[in-house]
């Protein structure tokens, strides 16, 4: 009975040991079959001067270009990027027609497959296209002559190249942006400023050339999705709107953007795609519904100017000390009672106001910001500053206007004001540094 037992557990052993040399010997493979990038390269594609990028939907596994009216589409070779250990039909930089829908099949190192539906769309004509925004918005006020033929001479159009690449139409009375302003495929700035625009068509996000994007001062409710495809972005200003968040497409922006300006929004919560920015380095939330700054804030560590004014806010982070390189702090217009003792990490900065709030005393801290030049504390509850204030060498210019119960400020402080000429605002220097006398 012994042996037997022996012998039944001698066999469970060699089973086990097969199965696993059987799973060393073949890994799962791998079921991957994305298409992640489909671009045609001017150094492959007689006929294009540039890159010309294309819009991707994962989900309903279409590949979207807009490619100049001009160009002979009966030829073209994609350069096209997968998902690693899989394989593509027709395969990478071959020459296709593409006169009608391509069908692309992918096949994942598995086996599996999935096919995507590649459309090229001939862009309409500048021309045609500025001519479609002028004719959607009767009593416009662009003072464009529709028969001239050079439109360099267009208010607002700018041309390189004989390509439309800048287009300002600031405060002309725009109430409509027509989906065929896609089409302007070689834009790489857009400002439409001070008009009535209450929706965005999702065509723009065809404008991968994009650098900058100008929306404020309109009507605009929510934008759209696509958005997240202009991935050149480094510029969006889309402030004096009534957004009430970010669409969390704008992630795929994080790597170019730089500057993004959305104040005077309706915002009641931080929008928290804006802490995937990482790379931001102008933020401005001012003017909005905020009663809290999460601490996440001090994700973006690249920023250098962030306007906060104007929100509900209480109190500033202590999250906020994390942003080192920050050099001008705007937190006007609220209630804000004292300020984080992390303040005094912030040594990069050169401009700090806070003032319109009820601010009764500065933290010791405060002393340890040697870059900064301007101190803005007027219209605030203060009754005393701190003496290490006297350690901001550099500081000239300090506003402490309305701040009634302040009435000596420490002598350190007086004696820096007087050896650096320091501009002091809001009453006389020397009733409040009697040591001169």
């Amino acid at each position: 009975m012994k042996k037997i037992s022996i012998l039944v557990l001698s066999l469970f052993v060699l089973l086990a040991c097969s199965e696993d040399d059987d799973n060393d010997g073949n890994p799962k493979k791998s079921d991957a079959k994305e298409i992640t990038s489909f671009v045609f390269l001017a150094t492959d594609n007689d006929g294009l001067d540039q890159e010309i990028k294309s819009t991707i939907d994962s989900e309903k596994k279409t590949v979207s270009i807009t490619v100049p009216a001009n160009l002979d589409v009966t030829s073209l070779k994609p350069t096209v990027t997968i998902s690693d250990k899989a394989a593509i039909s027709p395969k990478n930089k071959v020459a296709v027609d593409f006169t009608n829908k391509v069908t692309y099949t992918v096949t994942a190192e598995n086996g599996s497959q999935v096919t995507y539906s590649v459309q090229i769309t001939k862009a309409m004509p500048a021309r045609e296209v500025l001519i479609a925004i002028y004719t959607a918005n009767p009593g416009n006020g662009l003072p464009w002559d529709l028969n001239e033929p050079n439109l360099s001479r267009w208010t607002g159009v700018t041309l390189t190249d004989g390509k439309v690449t800048k287009l300002h139409l600031d405060a002309v009375r725009l109430r409509v942006l027509p989906s065929v302003i896609g089409d302007l495929v070689d834009l790489d700035t857009l400002k439409i400023r001070g008009n009535e625009l209450k929706q965005i068509p999702p065509e723009i996000g065809k404008l991968t050339n994009l650098k900058a994007l100008h929306l404020s001062e309109n009507e605009i409710k929510t934008l759209p999705n696509t958005i997240g495809n202009l991935k050149e972005l480094t510029h969006l200003n889309v402030g004096h709107n009534t957004l009430s968040t970010l669409p969390k497409t704008l992630v795929n922006l994080k790597d170019n953007l730089r500057n993004l300006r959305c104040q005077n929004n309706p915002f009641f919560t931080f929008p928290e795609v804006i802490f995937s920015l990482s790379n931001l380095e102008v933020l401005n939330v001012g003017e909005s519904e905020l009663g809290i700054v999460p601490e996440e804030i001090n994700t973006l560590i690249h920023l250098e100017f962030l306007g906060l004014s104007k929100n509900k806010l209480g109190s500033l982070p202590a999250a906020i000390g994390g942003l080192k390189r920050l050099k001008h702090l705007e937190a006007e217009g609220m209630d804000i009672r004292q300020l984080p003792t992390q303040i005094g990490n912030l040594t990069a900065l050169t401009i700090l106001s806070v003032q319109n709030n009820t601010i009764t005393s500065l933290p010791s801290t405060i002393g340890k910001l040697e870059k900064l030049k301007k101190l803005n504390l007027s219209q605030n509850l203060l009754t005393s500053l701190p003496l290490e204030m006297g350690r901001l060498e550099r500081l000239e210019e300090l506003d402490v206007t309305s701040n009634n119960a302040l009435v000596v400020f420490p002598r350190l402080l007086c004696d820096l004001v007087e050896k650096n000429n320091i501009k002091v605002l809001g009453g006389d220097v020397e009733s409040r540094c009697p040591y001169f006398k």
